[in-house]
């Protein structure tokens, strides 16, 4: 699905299902993207939430609008209750003077917490846990701290992906195969759908499983131009 949002200027594309709107899954026009994941630790809130999925999608086109796009979504995430935990990762190719490359915001709804409800990560925060140059999410959080359970492996999942980059970073870089056998090494028989995005040309890969005993990364990828798509 596309979005055009009249508002900030800014068009995106969404990985989603038939009737849902917002951002699990979304990249900017600009190249600027999220991807949403649960925490299981965290209790819901059930007693006011904003729809979270387009809570990312607003923080996430608010970035069009200039600025540090780490405070701009950062400040949306802030001011909107949500009903779960969420771990959103987000990512700019082109980053603005002083900004990182990439961030998470680690969200739960206890705005008491010394960082309000969102606590945020960037590369190198933590050297045993990313390269500097990159930055990995699963279902768990790493700066917010809490009791957080290690339900479905989240933290082994993390510390593959931590492993493989960093030893990408050693051999100088990580191409479209090494970024397949990644998510491949983390996904599930039920991880429903995965993405591949080259911002350098501009194209989106998108894995979708058909059934609970298939992988989304074990199927043939959907091959999206995002240029074709927005124009």
């Amino acid at each position: 699905m596309t979005y055009d949002s009249a508002e900030e200027g800014a068009r995106s594309a969404s990985v989603t299902v038939p009737g849902l709107a917002g951002c699990i899954t979304c990249v900017t026009d600009q190249g600027v993207g999220v991807s949403m994941q649960d925490v299981f630790s965290v209790l819901p809130n059930y007693e006011q939430a904003w729809p979270r999925t387009l809570v990312a999608r607003q923080a996430l086109v608010a970035t069009a609008a200039g600025g540090d796009p780490v405070s701009v979504q950062e400040d949306v995430y802030e001011a909107h209750d949500q009903r779960i935990g969420s771990i959103l990762h987000t990512y700019f190719p082109a980053p603005v003077d002083g900004s990182p490359a990439a961030a998470v915001f680690e969200y739960d709804d206890d705005a008491t917490h010394p960082d309000g409800r969102v606590t945020v990560r960037e590369p190198g925060d933590d050297p045993d846990l990313a390269t500097p140059e990159a930055l990995a999410a699963t279902n768990h959080y790493v700066a917010r701290g809490g009791d957080v359970v290690d339900e479905m492996d989240t933290l082994d999942r993390l510390s593959t992906l931590d492993a493989g980059l960093a030893a990408a970073a050693e051999a100088g870089g990580l191409d479209r195969d090494g970024a397949w056998a990644l998510i491949d090494a983390v996904s599930y028989p039920y991880t429903s759908h995965s993405i591949l995005y080259d911002d350098a040309t501009q194209t989106l890969e998108v894995f979708l499983s058909t059934g609970m005993d298939l992988p989304a990364p074990d199927t043939t990828p959907h091959v999206v131009d995002l240029d074709t798509l927005f124009d």
